[in-house]
Order: structure tokens, then C-alpha cells, then sequence
């Protein structure tokens, strides 16, 4: 199975070279937004994201070129103030630099997302929480 690594480093960087999505997400142009992996530092400003893998699957086993099929959660977190459309607005940057996209990145000579599912957003501990799951695919390179 490929190695993760360059997948969840590339998806990073991916994000957040994005001006519209990372600014959502405060960063700038010479700062990447809050963006991590899998959990936010205690006291995070808002608004931020996290992603982290939910799946990864040797999508082509048989072939000689290995491949991978993952799936990728994205949470976007925003203040109960800001409300819930705050949310549905950074998933709309989200959804257009990602969704039906194909892009490549180190350690990959391609990938494509697809996005799976969409939950929220959802009142969580004094803010509101959307969690989005796209489906990455892509060769090893």
C-alpha cells in the first residue's frame, strides 16, 4: 500500500495555497490558515479545520503501479456567534477548490477528489462544526 505521508503533506499544502479557502480559515498570503491534522491545539482561534483519514484502501492491488483510494474527513469549526451559515460558507470555498478536482502533488503524479458526504453543521461544545468526507484517489509515484 502507498505511503500516507505525502498524500496528508500534499493535501495541506494543497489547502492552503488556496488564497479564498485558506484566508477563510484565517490565514494570509505569506501564512498558512488553521488548518491540522487530525486535532486542533487547546485554544485554537476560530474559524479553523481539521482533516484526517478515514480509510485508505490499495485501490489497485493487481496492477503494477500501486495506487490508493482514500477517504478524508474535513471539520470546520466556527464560533456559535458567527452561526452556522459561517460554516456552510467556508465549505462552499472548501467544495470549490476540492470537489471534482484533479491536482498533483509531491510524492503523486496525480490525484482526484471526490466529495462522499456531507454532515451539519451541528451545534458542538459553544460552536458549530460541518464535517465534510471526500473521496482522494491517486498513484504513487
Amino acid at each position: 500500500m502507498p505511503n500516507l505521508v505525502p498524500v496528508i503533506e500534499g493535501l495541506y499544502s494543497y489547502l492552503t495555497g488556496d488564497s479564498t479557502f485558506n484566508t477563510a480559515i484565517g490565514g494570509s498570503a505569506s501564512s498558512a490558515g488553521r488548518l491540522y491534522y487530525s486535532l486542533a491545539p487547546k485554544g485554537t482561534s476560530f474559524p479553523y479545520a481539521t482533516f484526517q483519514v478515514i480509510s485508505n484502501t490499495d485501490a489497485l492491488a493487481p496492477m503494477a503501479q500501486e495506487a490508493y483510494s482514500s477517504t478524508i474527513q474535513i471539520s470546520i469549526f466556527e464560533t456559535y456567534e458567527a452561526g452556522p451559515r459561517a460554516c456552510l460558507d467556508i465549505n462552499d470555498k472548501l467544495r470549490a477548490r476540492l470537489n471534482r478536482e484533479t491536482f498533483s502533488i509531491t510524492g503523486a503524479t496525480m490525484m482526484a477528489a471526490t466529495m462522499a458526504i456531507e454532515r451539519g453543521p451541528m451545534h458542538v461544545d459553544e460552536s458549530y462544526m460541518q464535517a465534510v468526507d471526500y473521496l482522494v484517489r491517486g498513484f504513487a509515484s
